[in-house]
């Protein structure tokens, strides 16, 4: 996902608030979800932030938040990953 317009320069993930520089004017998020992490990556991967997470299966919600200012998103897309495990 891409946002434009981010004025603050960090992400926070579950409490947690890291900074992540804009590229390029953009802040770009790779967001992963399984069954035992959450890991985001910002700024192109010069921010990582990998925590514990024990998702509800039977809730498929998502969903972003911006604080501070407005963000528009120049793509999203989520996709649902099967199983590594047969």
């Amino acid at each position: 996902m891409c946002g434009k317009n981010i004025g603050a320069r960090r992400v926070a993930v579950n409490g947690l608030r890291v900074p992540a520089p804009l590229r390029g004017g953009e802040q770009r998020l790779a967001i992963c979800c399984d069954s035992t992490a959450l890991e985001v990556f910002a700024s192109d991967g010069l921010t990582y932030v990998p925590t514990p997470l024990t998702p509800n299966t039977d809730d498929l919600a998502l969903g972003t938040q911006a604080k501070g200012g407005q963000v528009s998103f120049s793509m999203l897309e989520a996709h649902e990953l099967g199983s590594a495990w047969e």
